[in-house]
């Protein structure tokens, strides 16, 4: 038997498959041997075909293997040796159904089972959907680099996939070394009379939109399927770390222009305070002043003589 993690899950050390291994069987004397296999993929051997078989019965369970550190992720169970696929489906609607694309992907090979891929392991959010589809396929027939699904137009990756031009439909070339489209005579510009802003949007604002449409939609189109699968995890960490370092920076500016505000008030009401002490020693050297003058001009009294 083999159990398969999905893309962007962390390798799994020898104390963590020894801790899975021992929680997914009740007899661990069943079985002969454990290793790991390129591509992210755990094997169990066993004693008897009786003890593999009850294995199999657990298929459709959702598998789940713990890391050390409390984080799961779900592993595909499945018969070691099989010429599975997993095929990664792009842009399409979570309210679509899975149903729907084994119906889809039937035509190109017998599907085992579909998946769900959630954000990676130790982000904090290995609770949510990327939007991402995984089918676990064993292709019989070549699976196109695009499909229509319930009216989406999804996009499809996996390894072997061949590379065709987006333009012509051919392969050996990508849509900007197109032959085809080089050849294209470039558009003349029409030039005319300055227009009001009202005819440019009764006449051409609708075929405008038109153009930028298409050209989002194949510039989209070629992306995709020049990304790897493995930079979808370090693209999410890449604008996770973005936006934390982007909150960070706000977070300083603030604690900032607040320091300064107190700074200001502290210095504001210092100086209040010294033109109050200011005034209040004035008033008392005045009053001390008023008072010593006022004995010195007061006549003595003396005794009269009789």
């Amino acid at each position: 038997a083999q159990f398969k993690f999905p893309p962007g899950a962390q390798q799994p050390s020898w104390a963590e498959i020894a801790s899975f291994t021992k929680r997914f069987h009740s007899d661990v004397l069943q079985i002969e041997a454990v290793y790991k296999l390129p591509g992210r993929i755990l094997c169990i051997k066993y004693n008897t075909e009786e003890a593999m078989e009850a294995t199999m019965m657990r298929r459709k369970e959702p598998n789940k293997f713990q890391y050390a550190d409390g984080t799961t992720v779900d592993v595909h169970l499945s018969v070691a040796g099989m010429n599975n696929t997993y095929v990664r489906v792009f842009d399409i609607a979570p309210e679509v159904p899975d149903n729907n694309l084994v119906q889809a992907f039937a035509e190109y090979g017998k599907v085992e089972s579909v998946v769900r891929e959630r954000f990676p392991t130790g982000m904090g959010l290995d609770h949510l959907y990327t939007g991402v589809r995984g089918v676990y396929i064993e292709i019989e027939r070549e699976i196109p680099p695009s499909l229509d699904i319930s009216g989406w137009k999804v996009r499809i990756f996996y390894e072997g996939l061949r590379d065709k031009c987006f333009s012509c439909g051919l392969e050996g070339h990508l849509r900007d070394t197109c032959p085809k489209r080089k050849n294209k005579k470039p558009k003349e510009k029409k030039i005319g009379k300055p227009v009001s802003y009202a005819d440019v949007v009764e006449s051409g604002a609708s075929v405008m939109s038109d153009e930028v449409e298409i050209i989002e939609v194949e510039t989209i189109q070629e992306q995709v399927i020049r990304q790897p699968r493995e930079d979808i995890a370090e693209l999410v960490r890449a604008e996770l770390n973005r936006k934390e370092e982007e909150e960070a920076e706000q977070q300083r500016l603030r604690q900032e222009k607040a320091m300064a505000g107190l700074a200001k008030i502290a210095n504001a009401f210092e100086a209040a305070m010294e033109k109050h002490e200011a005034n209040e020693r004035r008033s008392k050297f005045a009053a001390n002043g008023s008072s010593s003058s006022t004995e010195v001009l007061r006549p003595k009294k003396t005794a009269r003589k009789s």
